[in-house]
């Protein structure tokens, strides 16, 4: 089932079409039937030739050529429908058997076989159901669609249209739908004499477009009318057709009235008529003929004095009433060009909206004057807003979007609802006034949305598909929190919930090619196969920067054979940084001591010892959001982001995928969490429930799916299972199952577990602890977890309860607790819980380390950079009483650290055989020996035990690791690669320059940039000089002779002494006082006051070149390199947009600038290739001469 092409063969030639289509039971053949008597059978089709035989069935002589509309297989027979009425049955290509099996002007539409009994099922153009034995030979009585009982004149099925077009069977039941749109369930009854029941179980307009939509006012209740000339009545709650009356004219528009007891009905006739809504015939009572044109929209005051009617003439036609029941003409509304689409009331009833097709809105008075004075409608207010075209709408036109529709807006949900010509339903924010702003978007229609209304009491929204004839329900919740979760959210004052909403990496939209590229296949296919391609934005890319190329005219083509292949592989080397800036917990130990994280796309494996990286590319096509690890440390999960997102589990050792789940997710991975024992991987989405599944990854299959909660979850793990042992004799009273898992998020701490076929789920209970924003979770001992606030509050958990508030168990000042800020990660290890009575004496921690290292504990890392080792113990307060709480015995902060951190907000924390590594929201991973840090009391006592955090900090050097370093802000921008040393450059929105070692793979030094760098370029004559764009405009020149000398030996080229340390500018406005290394900026005259994307120096050092957002290219003349002497000599103005790319030519009289601007996929008039000469100011040969002396005095 892996979707492979396997063969092919002709259908049935043209002009015949092919009607029918059917497989013999066994699989080996395939009939296909069409016009004129033909049926094809094609041969071999189990087999995996490309392909299939085939041949034509004779009809012999009884026979005659007549269109064959359907065929089915009997056994091995195949049975074919005629247009005559007649049944035609084949054996070996051969017709053998036929029957007159209905009327002879009554077509059979539809054939099934039913294995279960051995019969053939019939239906027909005559409204009859028939059903056949193995010889062909009637059974039972006829089901009759049409059969009209009571006399009048329509079918008691209810149908329109009682063509049977489809039938199965099962048993004693046969499913059928006509012609009319409608579905029928017949249950047959065992004695073949007895008549069958009928139940209509589906309705629908069957042709045509769907037009009209309203919804009662009081009732729950609406109305459709399409071109099948029908008026339908729907129920809200059974979610059944009503009511029904067949209309003179195909349908337009229909509303009801704001009282209910109305209803208005507009024809393609352009006739209107008013309808008693409550009666059960749907009286007509008056006709309103105001013109000939189609009515296109129907639309009743408010307080049922005037009906306005939009035709397609242009012309709008108002009526008024006295007794809110009968119309007359009042005015007619002349001004359109094309047809009405749109018409809305102003609140006080003195003025009229009106839209058309062509985009125009005009508003207008009672008497029908246009209103020209539109300043003084800015501030009116309108009983309905269904305009397409007015101020609150602007947001929801964009050039990359599909056009909209029809669109409802409530201004006091603040809530746009739109309907686009692709079948999209948007929600928007109330007032949308900037351009391609954000939205929602569902899927459910296949062609343009005719209407949207929404129910009075806003719980539901109607939508209607024109050419799908769809109507679909949708459930409007204004609801924010899950209605099992309480719905006062207490979050600290202080605090910004932003920081944590952010946790969780959010669908980045990406256009069809980028989407296609992540799926691995073409944009053709993407496009065709998958329905999420409507969610993505359109992208229109243009070639009108072919037309400035041209070919070089000394160019051959080369040979085939060339263009087909390449001579150049590209394998991966290294990668550089690890994703920290939207994830956390996403850092392991392997089992073999190798870290193990992400970035980007790959799962990446790092021996330290070894300075080797290992890769699982080919994993995913997404950005991988979450990483978890098996309980053997050689196993690990990951998973993604994106439409269909992947969860991918394997092998740290082999390097292999164990296997793959894609697409059960919507939106992407938010967490992942083995089991204790390693059978289970749970899995939470994105999607709007936050959903968790649980699987058998072994066996590759979802055991349980549980929507969470509305709001988001921020942690998920499993609680430990019996195998913790306790050194004192208590007892668990309860008996728990193994795997018991747990999500936290806000004011949300549920456990869930498997109980049977059910899934059971458990509140946690705060007991006297008010619920808050809960961000981690971590359990190392037998139904006990411990909980991270957003406050920095520890909670225990044992048996689904609060067990304690560590910050209020310590009797010790509030400066004391170590964390002040949201604890953002916990890891637990798993050993013995200790019990202690407060008249033992014990010197536990740092004479007896062997029992230390067996103990529970709890390491934990918070937003302010305090890591924290804590131990579990169970503190005996009488001979019954006892209660389990946690020590702090070591800590410290990141910011101490040397090479410090960039952002010391702790991210990640792993910990496996004494080593600990730590994951920075800076982008770094640190490792750190526990032995390494010192206790916070090297003379702990029990009695000591709630004071131990009031002596003396420890001392704060503890010797650690810089493994890994990273940009860690936005994007990162710019890069140059010096031209003869190992190094490199990157720059980006952090404000750092960092210089990268290529060969050992690690970062030289960096320094620290007043604003965002967006470009790099180092001067090929002086390899020393850097030049700098900066996000203001500024341009910088630096120097770095004592680090980067190109005249040292290449032993010696770089500094060896730099390890990641800083390089402090001279002039900057933070030095830092322990700087070893600084160097000299130059600030080179100002050209552009917009950001730098591309700089180059000529390939002679004697000219730099900006290209700025400004549209314009800014060329320097460096006069004097050693003095930075930079002159602007020129500016180049023709782009449209910013600058992109630059190249600057080499052996020229006078070197040759060729541009592009970025706008190079939206706007056809915006895509330029420039190219521009730079005035000769010194001779390029001799500048080429002198570099190549120098050069050659180097290698001596």
């Amino acid at each position: 089932m892996n979707g492979d092409f396997i063969s092919s063969s002709k259908g049935i030639s043209s002009p015949n079409n092919v009607f029918g289509i059917s497989y013999s039971n066994k699989g080996t053949e395939i009939a296909i039937v069409g016009r004129k008597g033909v049926i094809k059978f094609l041969t071999g089709v189990h087999t995996t030739k490309r392909t299939i035989d085939s041949h034509y069935g004779k009809i012999g002589q009884n026979g005659k050529k007549l269109t064959f509309l359907c065929v089915v297989y009997m056994n091995d027979d195949p049975i074919v429908g005629c247009a005559s009425g007649e049944i035609y049955r084949f054996k070996a290509g051969h017709c053998v058997q036929i029957i007159q099996a209905h009327g002879r002007n009554d077509c059979i539409l539809s054939l099934y076989y039913s294995s279960f009994d051995n019969t053939l099922i019939s239906g027909g153009r005559d409204s009859l159901v028939k059903t056949w034995d193995s010889t062909l030979q009637p059974v039972g009585v006829p089901i009759d669609i049409s059969e009209d009982l009571d006399g009048d004149g329509k079918a008691d099925s209810g149908t329109i249209n009682s063509q049977v077009i489809s039938v199965q069977h099962a048993k004693n039941r046969v499913l059928l739908s006509t012609k009319g749109g409608d579905i029928y369930l017949a249950n047959l009854s065992s004695n073949p004499r007895e008549n069958h029941s009928l139940i209509r179980i589906a309705f629908s307009h069957p042709f045509g477009i769907l037009y009209g939509l309203s919804i009662h006012p009081i009732r729950d209740e609406f109305a459709t009318c399409s071109d099948d000339k029908t008026i339908r009545l729907w129920s809200l709650r059974s979610h059944e057709q009503v009511n029904i009356r067949v209309l003179p004219s195909s349908g337009r528009a229909v509303s009801y009235n704001y009282s209910g007891d109305v209803i208005a009905i507009g024809m393609y006739d352009g006739s209107v008529g008013l309808m008693e809504a409550n009666s059960v015939q749907l009286k007509v009572y008056q006709t309103l003929n105001g013109t000939t044109a189609p009515i296109s929209v129907l639309a009743f005051s408010h307080d049922n004095n005037f009906l306005s009617i939009g035709s397609d003439d242009g012309n709008i036609y108002l009526y008024n009433s006295t007794d809110k029941k009968k119309y007359q003409k009042l005015a007619v509304c002349r001004g359109h060009d094309s047809r009405i689409t749109s018409i809305d009331y102003s609140s006080n009833l003195q003025y009229i909206q009106s839209n058309e097709i062509n985009g125009s809105v005009i508003w207008w008075d009672f008497n029908g004057n246009l209103v020209k004075n539109m300043s003084a409608l800015r501030d009116l207010k309108f009983s309905s807003l269904t305009s397409l075209y007015s101020w609150g709408m602007q947001g929801i036109w964009s050039d990359t979007q599909n056009c909209p529709s029809c669109c409802l807006a409530i201004p006091d949900l603040q809530s746009i609802i739109v309907g686009d010509d692709c079948g999209q339903v948007k929600l928007f924010h109330y007032p949308s006034i900037s351009k391609d702003s954000i939205f929602q978007s569902y899927i459910g229609h296949s062609s343009t949305i005719q209407s949207i209304k929404i129910t009075n009491n806003r719980r539901y929204i109607i939508t209607i598909g024109g050419f799908d004839r769809t109507i679909i329900i949708w459930k409007h919740s204004l609801q924010l929190m899950n209605e099992s979760e309480p719905d006062d959210v207490i979050l600290p004052k202080n605090l910004d919930y932003k920081i944590y909403d952010k946790e969780i990496p959010p669908l980045t939209v990406r256009s069809k090619k980028q989407e296609s590229i992540c799926h691995n296949i073409s944009i053709e296919n993407f496009i065709s196969n998958d329905s999420s391609d409507l969610l993505l934005p359109k992208t229109t890319y243009n070639v009108q920067w072919k037309a400035s190329i041209l070919e070089p005219s000394l160019y051959k083509p080369p040979s085939s054979s060339i263009c087909e292949s390449t001579d150049v592989d590209l394998e991966l080397c290294w990668i550089h940084g690890h994703r920290s800036f939207d994830s956390r917990n996403n850092i392991y130990y392997s089992g073999s001591g190798a870290i193990v994280y992400t970035s980007g796309l790959i799962p990446i494996i790092y021996n330290y010892n070894n300075n080797v990286q290992k890769f699982l590319s080919g994993s995913h096509m997404d950005e991988i959001t979450t990483l978890t690890c098996h309980p053997n440390g050689h196993i690990f999960a990951s998973g993604d982001i994106g439409l269909k997102p992947t969860i991918c589990i394997w092998d740290s050792v082999t390097m292999k995928i164990l296997n793959r789940f894609q697409g059960i997710h919507k939106f992407g991975i938010a967490h992942l969490a083995f089991s204790k024992k390693g059978n289970y991987l749970a899995s939470i989405g994105q999607d709007s429930n936050n959903t968790l599944i649980l699987h058998d990854w072994v066996k590759g299959l979802d055991i349980v799916q549980i929507p969470t909660s509305k709001n988001k979850i921020f942690s998920l793990a499993f609680m430990s299972f019996n195998n913790t042992q306790y050194t004192s004799n208590s007892k668990v009273d309860i008996t728990y199952p193994d795997d018991i898992f747990i999500t936290v998020g806000i004011n949300h701490m549920k456990f869930y577990w498997i109980n049977g076929q059910n899934v059971q789920i458990q509140n946690g209970v705060w007991e006297r602890e008010a619920p808050e924003l809960i961000l981690c979770v971590a359990s190392a001992s037998p139904n006990v977890c411990v909980t991270g606030s957003a406050s920095g509050t520890l909670l225990i958990w044992k048996n689904f309860k609060v067990e304690n508030n560590v910050f209020n168990d310590i009797s010790i000042t509030k400066d004391a607790y170590p964390h002040t800020s949201a604890i953002s990660c916990i890891h637990p290890i798993e050993g013995n819980v200790i019990s202690l009575s407060n008249d033992s004496q014990l010197n536990l921690f740092n004479h007896v380390k062997e029992v230390y290292n067996k103990l529970c504990k709890f390491i934990v890392g918070d937003l302010n950079g305090i890591f924290s080792v804590w131990v579990l113990y169970e503190k005996l307060l009488s001979n019954t009483e006892r209660k389990l709480s946690l020590i702090c015995m070591k800590s410290f902060n990141m910011s101490t650290l040397s090479p410090k951190s960039f952002n010391s907000t702790i991210k990640s924390i792993n910990e496996r055989d004494g080593m600990i590594v730590i994951g920075t929201k800076g982008g770094e991973i640190y490792e750190v020996c526990e032995s390494n840090i010192h206790f916070i009391n090297q003379e702990l006592t029990v009695s000591s035990f709630t004071k131990s955090m009031t002596v003396s900090k420890a001392d704060t050097t503890i010797i650690t690791q810089r493994l890994i370093s990273n940009h860690f802000v936005g994007e990162v921008w710019g890069l140059a690669i010096h031209p003869f040393l190992s190094i490199f450059f990157t720059s980006g929105d952090d404000r750092t320059l960092r210089c990268w070692n290529l060969v050992d793979n690690y970062m030289i030094c960096y320094i620290n940039l007043p604003e965002k760098c967006r470009s790099i370029d180092i001067n090929p004559l002086d390899a020393t000089v850097i030049a700098l764009g900066f996000n203001n405009g500024d341009v910088w020149i630096i120097s770095l002779p004592n680090i980067l000398n190109p005249r040292r030996l290449p032993s010696t080229i770089v500094d060896k002494n730099l390890k990641g340390d800083e390089i402090i500018i001279s002039d900057s406005m933070a030095k830092s006082p322990n700087a070893q290394f600084t160097t000299d900026k130059y600030v080179i005259p100002k050209g552009s006051t917009q950001w730098i994307q591309v700089m180059k120096f000529s390939f002679d050092g004697s000219y730099l070149v900006v290209g700025s957002h400004d549209n314009k290219i800014y060329i320097y003349d460096i006069i004097d390199n050693v003095k930075f002497n930079y002159k602007l000599v020129a500016t180049c103005v023709g782009h449209s947009t910013a600058i992109t790319s630059m190249d600057i030519g080499v052996f020229l009289s006078s070197p040759i600038i060729k541009s592009t601007n970025t706008n190079f996929c939206n706007d056809p008039l915006q895509n330029e290739i420039i190219i521009s000469k730079i005035t000769e100011t010194k001779s390029i040969i001799e500048k080429l001469n002198e570099q190549t002396n120098e050069i050659d005095q180097i290698e001596r």
